[in-house]
């Protein structure tokens, strides 16, 4: 499920360590062995956590992204524990594809994997050790996931995963991140008075979004033009858009840039079928599953962290 992810995180990360920057250490303590966390016993250290922040694609990190990166390398741990057996490998060759997947992004540019590694004083059996969860776990995914629910998934939310695109207007009131929550909601206050008089008929959109958007759009009256379910907005926004008919005002949304109304002017259906959808059904119910699983493991996990 994760393996084109984990390839796109890749590229970014490339784009990163081309340029030469710099990582700092992670809470001062840059020895590849420094103990971040135990989990069951079992030590988290800082090469681990490096090699997240490298799949990441991280801009140098911060420390906010060390510790969101722990975090994930502690879930990688439990998922691990649950699905591997040390015992056999079937998927040697898999993780293998993945390590020449990133030898070939970073060998486009004008830099080598080794030298990479060897800036971060990592190995290529560090990667390794990553990719062994990722393709084990979309192994998990296919054996886990039955062909009915995958047909239910699909029809249940046809129009984003068949191709559909939507024509969206949009109002945008930009918050920054780690704003206080007084910004959110002067901005959701204002922007649920605007969709207020929007309904009523009191205002017109074109004024509306000229008005009071903050987005590059609102110059054309908050015209986003067609939209695919991903990758192109806040996945808050796109998630709202398509579920909603034509004419019809979202309420306030707030996602990762700031806070939204949109309303779909046009829908233009699409032609795909279960096959054609068939992996990015996979992706969306295994980072489903991967989230419930993780709660559960956790809630029964000893997760100890370094002081």
């Amino acid at each position: 499920m994760q393996q084109r992810t984990s390839f796109f995180r890749l590229v970014g990360l490339c784009v990163l360590v081309f340029a030469g920057m710099a990582w700092p250490p992670l809470k001062g303590q840059d020895a590849p062995t420094a103990k971040l966390a135990t989990v069951n016993g079992l030590p988290i250290t800082s090469r681990e956590v490096k090699v997240e922040l490298l799949l990441s694609g991280r801009r140098p990190p911060t420390a906010d992204d060390q510790r969101a990166a722990l975090e994930r390398v502690i879930d990688r741990r439990l998922i691990s524990q649950l699905i591997e057996s040390p015992r056999n490998n079937p998927l040697a060759e898999d993780v293998e594809n993945l390590l020449q997947a990133t030898r070939a992004a970073v060998e486009s540019g004008d830099d080598t994997l080794e030298a990479v590694l060897t800036r971060l004083k990592l190995t290529e059996d560090d990667l390794r050790a990553a990719f062994r969860v990722t393709v084990a776990w979309q192994a998990h995914v296919r054996k886990t996931i039955p062909e009915s629910q995958l047909r239910t998934h699909f029809e249940k939310h046809r129009p984003r995963f068949d191709g559909t695109e939507v024509r969206l207007q949009q109002i945008v009131r930009s918050v920054k991140s780690g704003a206080p929550e007084k910004d959110w909601t002067a901005a959701e206050t204002l922007l649920t008075d605007v969709r207020r008089q929007l309904v009523a008929g009191d205002l017109s959109w074109d004024s509306a979004a000229r008005e009071h958007s903050q987005s590059p759009t609102a110059a054309s009256g908050g015209d986003l033009g067609f939209i695919k379910p991903r990758g192109q907005v806040p996945t808050a926004v796109s998630s709202a858009a398509f579920v909603m008919k034509v004419g019809e005002v979202s309420p306030v949304i707030r996602s990762s840039v700031g806070v939204h109304l949109i309303e779909v002017t046009e829908i233009r259906a699409g032609e795909l079928s279960l096959e054609d959808a068939r992996p990015e059904l996979l992706r969306e119910l295994g980072d489903e599953l991967w989230r419930s699983t993780v709660r559960g493991l956790r809630a029964k996990a000893k997760i100890v962290y370094a002081p």
